[in-house]
């Protein structure tokens, strides 16, 4: 699979094989979390309705099979530059985490709002934080931008 498959507007749709394949590699990275069943959601909406215990990944959130899996479809070259993002919480931890891990540099650009348990934990694990804008898309613009103008990779969350 492709990186260019997992970008917004990309015309070749993802299989299930693409998926499987994700699965797999990021399968050393991420935890296998449990998906139980919910009494009460599944009462409430007259559906059997399973509940994915994602709270239970280091950071917390499903955001770390995206992050990780898309550090692995970096090239050697795309890996020493590094990689920027926007995100205002756990898509930004989630990929400083997981770039620590695997000795890539990242920047997180926040907007001036995003939480400082949130800020904190991205710089706890060696990113480069910058606080730009006051919502995500003008963090976005400002990532997009930077990301061009120092050949970093952009990852989106």
């Amino acid at each position: 699979m492709t990186f260019a498959k997992q970008l917004p507007g990309a015309v070749e749709p993802l299989t299930c094989d693409d998926i499987h394949a994700a699965a797999e590699r990021i399968k050393d990275h991420v935890l296998a979390t449990p998906c139980t069943h919910s009494e009460p959601l599944s009462e409430h909406t007259g559906l059997e309705v399973y509940c994915k215990q994602e709270y239970l990944q280091r950071t917390g959130s499903f955001k770390e099979r995206g992050a990780v899996h898309a550090l692995m479809l970096l090239s050697g070259e795309q890996k020493r530059r590094g990689v920027i993002t926007a995100s205002a919480g756990n898509h930004a931890w989630a990929l400083s985490c997981h770039g620590s891990r695997f000795g890539i540099a990242v920047m997180v650009v926040m907007p001036r709002f995003a939480p400082l348990t949130k800020l904190s934990n991205c710089r706890r694990q060696g990113a480069q934080v910058v606080l730009h804008g006051d919502n995500l898309e003008e963090a976005c613009a400002y990532a997009t931008q930077l990301g061009q103008e120092r050949g970093w990779r952009y990852v989106s969350g």
